[in-house]
């Protein structure tokens, strides 16, 4: 069942790889960089702010900053998508190699429980035949029967070293959980940022997120003062 568990998060975090890729397609016609778009509307603006320029170049000038405004937006989610992206490959593959190692001792664990149980169960049936002939085989009697405790004692190693492994694939997804909720968090700052640089509305989970990142909060708070 645990297993499972591990089985069906590793669908989901394939499944949350491939919508970051479809998103990523969606910007592909974004070629330049931020830091290019960046450049360019510094240079726009200081045109507009030291040379004097007849009010057409000025209107043509600021629809043209209005548009690398929106592409500086969508290069900056694109940027933040590629480093989600290359988080997600190496987290994929970081799972897909933790359930081959997993599976591969549950599945040693559980091929020696198999085979101790069956040499027990075999002691047992020997001890059994053994007491009927009590007297007469009774020095293989007692041979066996420490046998069966040498093996009664593995099982129960065995047994334990099982449920260490159940305790680590629980611990594992604990784990998980809390590095999900962690990832929702940056996602809804990082919608609550370019839902700021466009102007919308911020849902109460957005606004909470952003109220959590501290450098946002003291660039907000610099803001105000000023």
């Amino acid at each position: 069942e645990t297993l499972a568990e591990k089985k069906s998060e590793l669908k989901a975090v394939k499944e949350k790889y491939l919508g970051v890729k479809r998103r990523l397609w969606k910007l592909r016609g974004i070629k330049e960089t931020v830091e290019e778009i960046q450049k360019r509307i510094e240079e726009l603006d200081w045109r507009l702010q030291t040379q004097p320029l007849p009010k057409e170049e000025e209107r043509r000038i600021g629809e043209a900053l209005e548009v690398l405004h929106v592409k500086l937006v969508q290069a900056r989610q694109k940027m933040e998508l590629q480093r989600e992206l290359e988080g997600l490959e190496a987290e994929l593959e970081a799972r897909r190699e933790e359930l081959d190692r997993i599976r591969e001792e549950i599945g040693e664990v559980k091929s020696l429980l198999s085979e101790r149980g069956e040499q027990v169960k075999q002691l047992r049936e020997k001890i059994q035949a053994l007491k009927q002939r009590a007297d007469e085989w009774h020095a293989k009697y007692l041979e066996a029967k420490e046998k069966l405790m040498k093996l009664e004692a593995e099982k129960i190693l065995l047994v334990s070293q099982l449920i260490e492994h159940q305790n680590l694939l629980k611990k594992l997804k604990e784990e998980e959980e809390r590095r999900r909720l962690e990832e929702r968090k940056e996602r809804l700052k990082a919608e609550a940022k370019l839902k700021l640089h466009s102007g919308k509305k911020l849902s109460f989970e957005e606004f909470k997120a952003l109220m959590e990142d501290e450098e946002w909060l003291r660039l907000l708070t610099g803001k105000k003062a000023g």
